[in-house]
């Protein structure tokens, strides 16, 4: 029984140490994403006015 008790401490700390990691990678994921979506956005519109002007100068 006591074991058991030792071993609930243990997670109950494990859980709060792996609460405050997977915060720090949630925000990081967030950045990341916003990054990443801008980047990807840009790419997407500097694309888009490119193929715009080939498309007009086919014209």
């Amino acid at each position: 029984m006591a074991s058991l008790k030792r071993l609930n401490s243990s997670f109950i700390a494990l859980q709060s140490i792996g609460s405050e990691v997977s915060l720090h990678v949630f925000v990081q994921v967030i950045l990341i994403g916003m990054l990443a979506s801008m980047i990807i956005g840009y790419y997407i519109y500097t694309s888009s006015v490119f193929f715009q002007g080939i498309y007009l100068q086919l014209l």
